[in-house]
């Protein structure tokens, strides 16, 4: 019995080893990339005695084989999903062939993709199906590019594309791509303005302060993006970003805030932003700020007689300078000095 039951799995064992070799020769380039991984582990040529080097291989055999398998499934699917549109849609018509490319964490895909006509409109059911348009970034590229793109300038991005996925993008469209999933993140934000009425620990120590930075727009309604020299269309624009911060006091992870809008706006971010930090009803707010009105007003408003305002010790400098030369003319930095130790 039990000689049966071995024989009977040894059989059922072989079948399947048998079924993997075949499908494996359905897709000869997968199976040259399995092999080359065996390689690796059984050191076939010697030359792989160091760990990193190892290493190294594998990653680079994976990244071929993830485009050569995103490739495979790709052509499968365009060849069926039009069998399948053409046995649902009868009436459409054959257009040709047209080759369809996007972008992965694996490097650009390429396929060639059926076309129909159908009612005067071209169809093309794998681009709908498979979710994807040509030239387009898959979802999972647009992560890696976000990451990297809000953590580091948009110049050095390709950088980090190369290093970790063997992969290189231009500039402009890790720039377009970062703005539009941060604009989409901005206008989904729901800022918080109800203070939760809980027992107030530690003093919420916020601050406020604003900067302007240079806003490029390009625009040239007499040539297409393609033709036009960017360079030669641009204008700047200044703009204030207001930023805002909030933590417990002793607390080395501050919260951040911030918007390009009106001193309004940057109070709701500062109100939230204070909120996500631990603020609660009647708890001590300590504010710091450089003496704008317009951060002294949105302190007021919004925390009342909650909050103090004091106003940073570099920028109060400043101003006892300035004040100085009227106050004492004759004296002025004597007088400064003493307006410090007050």
């Amino acid at each position: 019995m039990n000689i049966d039951l071995v024989q009977k799995n040894l059989t059922s064992q072989s079948a399947s080893n048998q079924e993997l070799v075949e499908r494996l020769n359905k897709h000869p380039q997968l199976k040259t990339r399995v092999e080359a991984l065996l390689n690796v582990v059984e050191n076939t040529e010697n030359h792989l005695e160091n760990a990193n080097l190892a290493e190294q291989k594998v990653i680079e055999e994976i990244r071929q084989m993830g485009q050569e398998v995103l490739e495979d499934w790709a052509i499968q699917q365009a060849d069926r999903i039009a069998q399948e549109f053409r046995a649902t849609h009868p009436v459409v018509k054959k257009q040709g062939k047209k080759k369809l490319f996007w972008h992965s964490t694996f490097g650009k895909i390429e396929v060639k993709e059926q076309l129909f006509l159908a009612n005067g409109h071209q169809q093309r059911p794998f681009s709908q199906r498979a979710s994807i348009c040509c030239r387009g970034y898959s979802i999972p590229l647009q992560r890696v590019i976000t990451d990297f793109g809000a953590d580091n300038s948009f110049g050095k991005v390709d950088n980090k594309l190369k290093e970790h996925y063997g992969i290189s993008l231009p500039t402009s469209s890790i720039q377009a791509l970062t703005e539009k999933h941060a604009a989409t993140i901005y206008q989904q934000q729901e800022l918080k303005e109800e203070i939760p009425n809980k027992r107030a620990e530690n003093i919420l120590i916020v601050e406020t302060d604003g900067s302007f930075v240079p806003l490029v727009t390009t625009t040239n309604p007499n040539e297409t993006e393609e033709t036009t020299d960017r360079r030669k269309n641009r204008t700047v624009a200044w703009k204030e970003a207001r930023l805002c911060l909030a933590h417990l006091q002793g607390s080395c992870s501050p919260l951040l805030g911030g918007t390009i809008g009106t001193p309004q706006q940057i109070g709701s971010h500062l109100l939230h932003t204070a909120i996500e930090a631990g603020l609660n009803q009647g708890q001590k707010v300590h504010a710091v700020g450089d003496g704008a009105p317009w951060i002294a007003s949105q302190i007021d408003k919004i925390f009342g007689e909650q909050a103090s305002y004091l106003i940073d010790f570099s920028h109060l400098c400043e101003y006892l300078a300035a004040a100085a030369k009227v106050c004492d003319s004759k004296a002025p930095q004597i007088w400064g000095d003493i307006q410090k130790n007050v």
